[in-house]
């Protein structure tokens, strides 16, 4: 039985390997060879067949709205409801939005839905009107940094729409349903709690609304390991299902006529299965919460029937409904983290007898999930979070026992009586500060620290020794194992060899940041904006660089500058606007043979810079606003990085002379409003044979300066199904 529940997990996770989703009509193809009996080889094949066939049927409604070319989008007007708890972002407010049925839009399409400047009072749960310019869900793409393609697929979005300033927007309907009622929990909650960062915990651990969290709450959540928390998902659930049955069980003995026929187990069930679909209401049935129901629905069922003990077939039998219920949830780190946390506890508690006192075993499994899952959360999120064991041997009794029961007690008593329901949701409060004091201080005494994500390859060597690593086995065995485990810790991108550079050109929409690394140096060319802070460290992680021994901001526009403020990495020495030194100052020097060199351009003088490693040149002139006079003496660049985002004024001026580069690289997000790269200078470099490479179309191109080799761009290693722009399923 868990061979072929383990060949079915297989076929429905076959289909998000594949670059095309097979088309629904090939599972007929299938059914003679899973009619076959015999052999234990064709009965696993069957198996592995029936579930890709089971994965791509379930798959092909959800993409239906995905297969839209990007021009189908443009503007129209939208009705439908706002189906997420508003989030306020600067001045904007961002919101899921369910287009009405019988709408042009595809069916099934969900809209990230985004308002500059909205009406004061926007409800969860309200019907509108609304003028929408819609595109496509394609984000940035850049190495090291959040995939946001994934995450808003996973989310089961089709578009992003941005609110127009019209007449049309108005509200047809007012707020109901669950998302307003969410909506009303929340703001009671930050009106009943006094503190700060006390309430938006409160806020985020009851109804799942994290957008009260401070960056520094956020910080310290992470840094200790704890952000799992406020993650309202298999832990929440779990606990408050577990807290739910105990005390049921336990009234249901003090009933021994009603005992005697149905055992204090079994009667706990229907009570435990109400309060944790309650709870996961509170956090608007999202799809970690589902994930969570189901697998705690399945226990307790096992549970009551005694079977418990098939603990392998248990999981690989949640593992494959999850799948067929939520058949995108392989994107999202939250499955891989939940199964992988359940499986480590199968395995060390499987073969060991539970140590006293209680403390001790409960320490231990903190200590054990977090080398189990340490390849995950590298490959996830690329921190290692060292204080996790004893940060969560006292958060998560805290949290789950005492803190989310007073909050949902406190919450539901409220609506009846004021005065309790209030006392409740204050000690909830104070226990939360008290919690957050203690965790404010373990950070000073052994921070998380960010790593580069390790390469993909590595999961499958490291993830069974993580495994293993929970196994009773000799002291040798360990060593070995907790060497094997330490790869993907201490692995860092090679550097480049003497006389060659590695150049990061970032895909950051329209702005900049370039990354030079030499062998034992590195640059950062401008910074991007502000809000593209996360994308910068993530991208300096993945090429190796913990500090800059140079930065040069281009010009003072946001686009180049914005993000200075949040560069946390040590910095030896700044060059250009908002420094001691200017670039036409400073005199050319060379880094392990790789030659580093100014070039003078008036009017304007921003910072054009031309690195030049072996036989090839590049030239960085993305900071510049004016045309560059025939590029001077880098005409003859290899590579070219072109000034103002393709606009026609950085053309080159003049006649040109020597030979055009190989390619020019322009920063600049596709479909954007200015229409860049402007037609003109597609033309001019097309008609001088270079490669033409778009930020936003490519994402972060990578060239291996002196090694003659082609550019590497990021989407070209990471093709998929459901990558926007890929081609329709069975094409």
């Amino acid at each position: 039985m868990t061979g072929l529940l383990l060949a079915l997990a297989a076929g429905l996770l076959l289909p998000h390997l594949l670059p095309v989703l097979p088309p629904a009509w090939l599972g007929w193809f299938l059914i003679p060879l899973m009619a076959l009996r015999g052999h234990r080889a064709i009965q696993l094949l069957a198996a592995l067949l029936v579930g890709l066939m089971a994965g791509t049927l379930v798959l092909q409604p959800q993409v239906t709205a995905w297969q839209e070319p990007p021009e189908a989008w443009g503007e129209r007007l939208v009705k439908g409801t706002i189906a997420s708890i508003p989030q306020q972002r600067g001045e904007s407010l961002e919101f899921r939005f369910r287009p009405d049925g019988g709408s042009e839009l595809p069916a099934g399409a969900r809209i990230l839905v985004r308002w500059y400047r909205p009406p004061s009072d926007i409800r969860a749960g309200s019907h509108w009107q609304l003028h929408l310019r819609m595109r496509s869900v394609a984000a940035p793409r850049n190495p090291g940094a959040a995939d946001m393609e994934r995450y808003w697929r996973a989310e089961r979005l089709a578009a992003i729409g941005t609110v127009q300033a019209d007449a049309d927007n108005r509200e047809l309907s007012s707020a109901s349903g669950l998302h307003y009622w969410r909506q009303l929990i929340s703001e009671a909650l930050q009106r009943r709690i006094a503190r700060q960062d006390g309430a938006a915990l409160a806020v985020a651990l009851l109804v799942g609304d994290r957008q009260h969290l401070s960056p520094e709450l956020r910080e310290i959540l992470i840094a200790t390991g704890t952000a799992h928390l406020i993650a309202i998902s298999g832990l929440h659930i779990g606990l408050v299902a577990t807290a739910t049955w105990a005390v049921s069980a336990a009234l249901w003995r003090y009933l021994p006529a009603l005992s005697r026929r149905i055992p204090s187990r079994v009667a706990g069930i229907p009570p435990a299965l109400v309060a944790a679909t309650v709870y996961a209401a509170l956090a608007g049935f999202s799809l970690p919460t589902q994930r969570a129901l189901i697998m705690v629905a399945l226990a307790m069922l096992l549970f009551a029937g005694r079977r418990l003990r098939a603990s392998w077939s248990i999981l690989l039998l949640a593992f494959c409904l999850v799948l067929l219920i939520d058949p995108l949830a392989p994107l999202t780190p939250g499955l891989w983290l939940s199964f992988g946390a359940v499986m480590s506890l199968y395995l060390l508690l499987a073969s060991r007898p539970m140590p006293q006192p209680g403390w001790r075993h409960f320490l231990r499994v903190q200590i054990a999930l977090l080398f189990a899952l340490l390849p995950l959360t590298l490959f996830w999120f690329g921190r290692i979070a060292w204080l996790s064991p004893p940060a969560n041997l006292i958060a998560v009794p805290l949290v789950g026992g005492l803190v989310v029961p007073l909050l949902m007690l406190g919450s539901l008593l409220s609506g009846v009586w004021d005065a309790g329901g209030g006392f409740l949701l204050r000690w909830a409060a104070w226990l939360l500060e008290m919690l957050l004091a203690l965790l404010a201080l373990m950070p000073g005494w052994l921070p998380a620290e960010p790593r580069a994500t390790p390469p993909l390859w590595l999961l499958p060597v490291v993830l069974p020794a993580a495994m293993l690593l929970l196994l009773p086995l000799g002291l040798a065995c360990r060593v070995a194992l907790l060497l094997v485990l330490s790869v993907p810790v201490v692995w860092n991108p090679a550097a480049p060899p003497p006389t060659q550079a590695r150049v990061t050109v970032l895909d950051l929409g329209h702005a900049q940041a370039s990354i030079v690394r030499t062998r034992r140096h590195a640059l950062l060319f401008d910074t991007g904006p502000g809000y593209h802070s996360a994308t910068l460290h993530g991208a300096l992680r993945a090429n190796g660089i913990g500090s800059l021994d140079l930065l040069v901001i281009s010009n003072q526009r946001a686009g180049s500058k914005g993000g200075l403020e949040r560069l946390t990495v040590p910095i030896a020495q700044g060059i250009g606007h908002a420094a001691a030194a200017a670039c036409s100052e400073t005199p050319a020097w060379r880094w392990d043979d790789v030659e580093f060199r100014f070039l003078d351009n008036d009017p304007g003088n921003d910072c054009l810079l031309l690195v030049t490693a072996g036989a090839e040149s590049l030239l960085l002139a993305h900071g510049s606003e004016h045309p560059v006079p025939a590029y001077g003496p880098a005409m003859g660049a290899d590579w070219l990085v072109v000034p103002a985002h393709g606009h026609r004024r950085g053309l080159p001026t003049g006649k040109p002379d020597g030979p055009a580069p190989r390619a020019v690289i322009i920063p600049v997000d596709s479909d954007n409003r200015f229409g860049l790269p402007h037609p003109s200078v597609r033309a001019y470099w097309k008609t001088r044979g270079s490669r033409i490479l778009i930020t936003g179309e490519t994402g972060a191109v990578t060239l291996h300066l002196g090694a003659d080799q082609p550019a590497v761009v990021t989407r070209d290693g990471d093709r998929a199904w459901w990558r926007p722009g890929g081609k329709p399923a069975g094409d």
